[in-house]
């Protein structure tokens, strides 16, 4: 039974973390490749209606996001 309970949490992150994505690429689509500076950033236009929670950790939403101007 905890096999299958981490298989479903592990896929519903899995969801979360492409919807966040889908999110993100669409926001971008819409600001000249431009990110927000933060996940709160897709909330004004419904990119998103809220931040996914993540199943594994039991809080609101334990995802971090950073932008930065210099990547690797």
């Amino acid at each position: 039974f905890l096999k299958a309970r981490a298989r479903g949490q592990l896929t519903a992150c899995k969801s979360n973390l492409k919807n966040i994505a889908t999110a993100l690429e669409m926001y971008a689509s819409d600001n000249k490749g431009q990110y927000p500076k933060s996940l709160d950033g897709l909330f004004p236009k419904s990119y998103l209606r809220r931040i996914p929670s993540c199943p594994s950790s039991g809080t609101d939403h334990d995802y971090t996001y950073e932008v930065t101007t210099k990547p690797d």
